[in-house]
C-alpha cells in the first residue's frame, strides 16, 4: 500500500431502506434508482433479492457514543462564531422577480407521485442576470475598510417566498488571503470559506470529472429565508481587481424539508410510517447517529438523510452513510449541508427544536454503487464530540474484511436499525443486501 495516500479496500454493502419512512420518497432493498448522476459510481455485477446469509456477530463494530465515550483520538472543536461584517447601509442588493403562483403546488405534487428510490426535491434553480457574470457582480462590490485595514463588500441575493436560497458562486480567482462569507441577515451568524478552502474543492471536483465551471462553482448553504448575503473580505494589501467572482444561479427552497416532508405525510396518508422520534425514548440514542441532508444537483435542492458510522477503531472520523440515489457524484457530495438534532421539541409537539446544529462544508465520495442504493463518504467537518453518536456496523466475511477491521475502515453491512421519523430526522432502517464480492480501491485525498 502506497504511503503517499491512505487507500481502503470497500467490500461488502449496505441497502438503504427506507419505503417511505428514509431519506427520499422510498426506496427498495433492489433499487436501481439514482439521481442520474453516473460519476462516481461502481455498479456491482450482482442484483435479486435473496437475503444473504446473516454476516458474523463477533465481528460487529459497536457503536460509538462520543457523550459518553471520552476517545482520545477524538478532540473537541471549539465552535467559533463568525459573522457578516459589512454593514447593512454598505450591502448591494439584487432581488429576483416572484417565482409562478403554481410552483408551490407543482413541488408538492412531484413530491407526492415522486417513484421509489427518487430524493425529495425542494429546490428549484433561478437564473440571476444582474451578477451573471465577473464585471457585473464586481461593479456591485462597494469595499469599505475596516478597522485592521482590511476591506468588505457584500450583495444581498433575495428570491422572494423562498424557504431558503442556495448561491451558485462561480469563483474565477480570488486574492490568497480573500475569504468567502455568507449569512441570513446583517451582522447575523455566517459561514466562510477561505481562498484555499474554495482551491481545494475545485481542485478535488476537476479530478473526479467535473468540467470547470462545476469544479469552480461553490454552493452556500441557506438560512432558511428568502436572502442570502454574500460577502467578500481581501486584506489591506490586496489587490480588489483579482476578486473575480460571479453569482450566475441560485437554488431557490420552495419548501423547507420540514415543511415538505409533513405536507407529503398529509397527503400521501402516511403518518403511521412517520413516527415521531420523540415519542420512542428507545431510539433517541440511535437517532443522534442521523442527519439531514440537503445537496445541489444540477441547481435544484435536495433533501434526504444519512447516518454517521462507527469504525473499528472508534477513531472518530466523520464517515457517512446514505442513499445512492441521494448523493451518486462527488459534486453533489460538494454540496452537502447536513443538520443535527434535526427532532421536535417533544413527542408530536408539531414544533421542531432550535438546536440544531450544521456543518457546511461538503463531504468526500469515498465510494458509490447503485447496485445496492449505497454511498459511502467522509464529511469534511467533523461534528463536535458531544453532538453524535456513531451506529454500529457489521463486517462481512470476505476475506478483505478482517483487514478492514485491523485497519480503520468502516463499512460494510449495516445491523437493521430503527425505522422512525421525527420531522425531519429519519433513522432509516437498514437490511442486509446481497452484493458481488468485488472490492474498489477508493484514495482518500
Amino acid at each position: 500500500m502506497s504511503k503517499q495516500s491512505k487507500a481502503w479496500w470497500l467490500v461488502g454493502s449496505v441497502a438503504l431502506v427506507v419505503a417511505g419512512c428514509g431519506g427520499g420518497s422510498g426506496s427498495s432493498s433492489n433499487s436501481n434508482g439514482n439521481d442520474g448522476g453516473s460519476g462516481g459510481t461502481t455498479p456491482g455485477t450482482g442484483g435479486g433479492t435473496t437475503t444473504p446469509s446473516q454476516p458474523n456477530l463477533a465481528e460487529r463494530i459497536e457503536p460509538y457514543d462520543t457523550v459518553v465515550a471520552k476517545s482520545a483520538a477524538v478532540s473537541a472543536q471549539p465552535e467559533n462564531t463568525v459573522r457578516g461584517l459589512a454593514s447593512e447601509a454598505g450591502i448591494a442588493r439584487v432581488s429576483l422577480a416572484s417565482p409562478a403562483a403554481a410552483l408551490k403546488r407543482s413541488t408538492l405534487a412531484a413530491a407526492v407521485d415522486a417513484p421509489p428510490g427518487t430524493p425529495m426535491q425542494i429546490g428549484v434553480g433561478r437564473d440571476v442576470a444582474a451578477t451573471a457574470s465577473v464585471p457585473a457582480t464586481s461593479a456591485l462590490l462597494k469595499w469599505k475598510s475596516l478597522s485592521d485595514g482590511s476591506r468588505v463588500a457584500a450583495i444581498e441575493f433575495e428570491s422572494p417566498s423562498a424557504q431558503g436560497v442556495r448561491l451558485g458562486v462561480l469563483v474565477q480567482k480570488l486574492p490568497r488571503d480573500a475569504v468567502l462569507r455568507f449569512y441570513g441577515t446583517p451582522g447575523g451568524d455566517a459561514v466562510q470559506m477561505s481562498a484555499a478552502e474554495l482551491q481545494a474543492q475545485a481542485d478535488q471536483l476537476l479530478r473526479s470529472g467535473s468540467d470547470e465551471t462545476e469544479a469552480r462553482t461553490y454552493w452556500s448553504p441557506s438560512f432558511g429565508s428568502s436572502a442570502t448575503i454574500l460577502e467578500v473580505e481581501i486584506g489591506a494589501n490586496a489587490d480588489a481587481s483579482q476578486v473575480q467572482i460571479a453569482v450566475p444561479h441560485l437554488s431557490h427552497n420552495v419548501y423547507s424539508a420540514d415543511q415538505l416532508q409533513q405536507a407529503v405525510a398529509e397527503k400521501a396518508s402516511s403518518g403511521s410510517c412517520n413516527i415521531d422520534v420523540m415519542c420512542q425514548p428507545d431510539y433517541l440514542n440511535q437517532g443522534r447517529a442521523v442527519a439531514s441532508m440537503e445537496y445541489v444537483s444540477d441547481r435544484k435542492g435536495y433533501y434526504c438523510t444519512g447516518t454517521l458510522i462507527n469504525d473499528a477503531k472508534s477513531s472518530g472520523t466523520p464517515y457517512f452513510l446514505t442513499a445512492n440515489h441521494c448523493i451518486s457524484t462527488q459534486a453533489a457530495a460538494s454540496t452537502l449541508v447536513t443538520a443535527w438534532f434535526y427532532t421536535s421539541t417533544a413527542c408530536n409537539s408539531g414544533t421542531s427544536s432550535s438546536g440544531v446544529r450544521q456543518l457546511t462544508k461538503g463531504a468526500t465520495l469515498l465510494y458509490a454503487t447503485a447496485s445496492t442504493d449505497t454511498s459511502f463518504l467522509q464529511l469534511n467537518e467533523k461534528p463536535q464530540q458531544e453532538w453524535c453518536t456513531r451506529a454500529a456496523i457489521l463486517a462481512t466475511r470476505f476475506p478483505a474484511a478482517r483487514a478492514l477491521r485491523e485497519s480503520t475502515t468502516p463499512t460494510v453491512t449495516c445491523r437493521s436499525s430503527a425505522s422512525a421519523r421525527s420531522r425531519g430526522l429519519g433513522i432509516a432502517r437498514m437490511e442486509y443486501a446481497p452484493m458481488p464480492p468485488i472490492p474498489r480501491l477508493v484514495s482518500i485525498p
